[in-house]
C-alpha cells in the first residue's frame, strides 16, 4: 500500500504544483494586460498631450500670421489713403494755380482795357 500512496501523493503533488503554476500563469497574463493597458494609456495621456501643445503652437502660428496679414493690409490702406489725400491736394493746388492764372489774366485783360 505505501508504493500506492506514494505513487497517489506524487500525482497529487504533480497535480497540485500544476494547478499552482497555472493560477500563477493566469495571475501574470491578467498584470501583463493591465500593465499594457496602463502603458497604452500613459502614452495616449503623452499623445494628448503632444497633440495639444502642437494645437496651441499651430494656433499661435495663425494668429501671427493673421496678424501680420492685418498689419499688412493696414499698412497699405494707410499708404493709399495718404497717396489719395496727396493727390486730392495736389489736384488743389493745380486748380488754385490755374485760378490765379485766370486771374492774373482777368485782372491784365481788365487794366488793359
Amino acid at each position: 500500500m505505501e508504493p500506492l500512496t506514494a505513487i497517489l501523493g506524487f500525482a497529487g503533488g504533480l497535480l497540485n504544483w500544476d494547478a499552482r503554476r497555472r493560477q500563477a500563469d493566469v495571475a501574470y497574463e491578467a498584470l501583463r494586460v493591465e500593465k499594457e493597458r496602463i502603458e497604452a494609456d500613459v502614452r495616449l495621456g503623452i499623445a494628448t498631450l503632444e497633440a495639444k501643445q502642437r494645437l496651441a503652437q499651430i494656433e499661435a502660428e495663425m494668429q501671427r500670421i493673421l496678424a501680420r496679414e492685418k498689419g499688412d493690409t493696414d499698412r497699405t490702406r494707410a499708404y493709399y489713403s495718404f497717396a489719395k489725400t496727396r493727390a486730392f491736394s495736389g489736384a488743389l493746388v493745380a486748380l488754385a494755380g490755374v485760378a490765379l492764372v485766370a486771374g492774373a489774366f482777368y485782372l491784365a485783360e481788365r487794366g488793359a482795357a
